[in-house]
C-alpha cells in the first residue's frame, strides 16, 4: 500500500491566477498532478484532449508526451512527484481522478502556513489519488514492492540509455550510441519509439533536463555552470528547453524547490 513516504515531491506551486498556459509537447520522468481550481483548461496526449472538470484532478505518468492551453486566466495547483519503488513500463496516457474529499486551497493561499504542512496535504492528495488510478486501471501502477519489468521493453534500451546517461555532456548521433550498444542504428532509432515514444536525442535531451533538474534542486551551482556541463550551448538555450519540459524555467524551480 502507497504511503505518504512513498511520495518524493520535486517540485509545487499554488497560483491563484495564470493567463498564459499554453504549452506544446511537454515531458519528463516523472509524474505531475494537476488540479484545476478555477476556469478551464484543456490537456492533450497522443490520443485525445481531456477537460477536467472541478472536482477532478489530472495525473499525468512519465514520459507521457502532452500539450496544455486555457481559455482565459486560470487557477492552478501542480505538483511534481516522483515514486521511486515504481518501476514497471507505464502507459502514457493522461488520466482524470474524482477526489475523495473536496481540494483544501486555503493552506496554500495564506502565507503564514507553514510549508511542511502543505506539502505533507500534498502527499496525503497524491497518495488518494494514486490509489484511486491503481483502483480503476491495475495495469497502470503496481504498489511499491510488487512492481514487475514489463515485457514491452525491449533489453537492449537499458543498455543505450546508460551510454546516453554516461554522455550528458555531448549529444550522441544514433550512429555512435548504436556503435556502443552493437545494434544498427535503424534498430536503435525503432526501438526508442517503441519503448519511449521519442528518438534516442530526444530522450537524452530529456536526461540532461532532468540531471539539471536534480543538481538545481540539491546544489547551489550557478545556472551558467550546470548548463555548460550538461553540453547546452548557453544558460538562455538551457532555460528554454527547460521550460519548455518542466513549464518552469530553472530560477524558479529552485525558488520553489521543496526545502
Amino acid at each position: 500500500m502507497l504511503k505518504e513516504c512513498d511520495i518524493d515531491i520535486l517540485l509545487w506551486d499554488y497560483r491563484p491566477s495564470v493567463k498564459n498556459w499554453n504549452f506544446t509537447d511537454s515531458y519528463g520522468c516523472f509524474w505531475r498532478f494537476y488540479c484545476n481550481c478555477g476556469g478551464v483548461a484543456h490537456f492533450t496526449d497522443t490520443n485525445r484532449q481531456y477537460t477536467p472538470t472541478h472536482g477532478q484532478a489530472v495525473l499525468v505518468p512519465p514520459l507521457t508526451r502532452f500539450s496544455t492551453r486555457n481559455d482565459g486566466p486560470v487557477s492552478l495547483l501542480y505538483v511534481y512527484f516522483s515514486i521511486p519503488e515504481i518501476s514497471a513500463a507505464i502507459p502514457p496516457v493522461i488520466h482524470l481522478i474524482e477526489y475523495r474529499q473536496g481540494l483544501n486551497t486555503a493552506c496554500f493561499e495564506f502565507p503564514e502556513t507553514p510549508r511542511e504542512l502543505k506539502e505533507l496535504y500534498l502527499q496525503q492528495l497524491l497518495v488518494g489519488c494514486m490509489e484511486k488510478l491503481s483502483a480503476e486501471a491495475p495495469e497502470t501502477i503496481e504498489a511499491p514492492g510488487q512492481a514487475k519489468r514489463r515485457e514491452t521493453i525491449d533489453d537492449r534500451l537499458p543498455k543505450a540509455v546508460q551510454v546516453l546517461k554516461c554522455h550528458l555532456d555531448q549529444p550522441l548521433s544514433n550512429r555512435a550510441i548504436s556503435r556502443k550498444v552493437g545494434i544498427s542504428p535503424n534498430t536503435l532509432h525503432r526501438l526508442f519509439l517503441m519503448g519511449y515514444g521519442m528518438t534516442p536525442q530526444q530522450y537524452q535531451r530529456l536526461l540532461r533536463i532532468e540531471e539539471g533538474r536534480r543538481r538545481l534542486r540539491d546544489t547551489e551551482e550557478p545556472i551558467a555552470r550546470i548548463a555548460a556541463e550538461l553540453g547546452f550551448s548557453d544558460r538562455y538555450h538551457f532555460s528554454k528547453i527547460f521550460k519548455r519540459i518542466l513549464m518552469v524555467t530553472p530560477s524558479v524551480f529552485r525558488k520553489n524547490r521543496p526545502r
